[in-house]
């Protein structure tokens, strides 16, 4: 198994390493053609709640990527059971929502040792009876959800802040910080 490992690392760094055309020994390339590593990027994405001024939750999610036009995905849920009827029986039956976090993110090498970042956020999440939103609402589950899709103009160990979302019925704020940070 380790020989195996062994010969499949070596494989790929011929493909990696072997330039795609042949260049010949009397052209020497273009300077425009020298390029520098591809730097690998940690995007740490940091979803908040708050109700009022006093800090309810906090999620930090990290994705690393590299500034090409594909992109990463990270993804963190569960299956929760949801009442639904009681059977003639008197038994509960349950349906099973999923809730959770997924982000998506990619880069694109800008001007000025700026990265553009295009960023995806779905998240939802099941509220309880303090959440609540009336008297009638007392016991029963909701789920709360957001979304945002931005486009971020980054260098390295920048952080931006903004506010994603505000719930209506409760007027909890969702906000969202993005860190940028260039691995060496």
């Amino acid at each position: 198994m380790k020989r195996l490992t062994v010969i499949i690392a070596l494989l790929l760094y011929a493909t990696v390493a072997a330039p795609a055309t042949p260049v010949s020994a009397q052209t020497p390339a273009p300077a425009s053609a020298a390029q520098s590593p591809m730097a690998t990027l940690k995007l740490t994405v940091v979803i908040s709640r708050f109700s009022g001024e006093k800090k309810i939750g906090n999620l930090p999610f990290v994705l690393l990527l590299t500034p090409t036009d594909s992109g990463t995905t990270v993804q963190m849920s569960s299956s929760v059971p949801v009442p639904e009827t009681v059977a003639k029986d008197g038994v509960q039956s349950y349906a099973y929502r999923t809730v959770g976090t997924n982000i998506t993110a990619s880069s694109k090498e800008g001007s000025s040792g700026q990265y553009l970042v295009n960023l995806a956020i779905s998240d939802s999440q099941m509220l309880g009876d303090a959440a609540a939103p009336s008297e009638a609402a007392k016991g029963l589950m909701r789920t709360q959800q957001f979304s945002s899709s931005v486009r971020l103009p980054l260098k390295d160990g920048q952080v931006i802040t903004y506010n994603a979302a505000t719930d209506k019925l409760t007027g909890d704020l969702v906000r969202v910080e993005v860190t940028l940070n260039v691995l060496k």
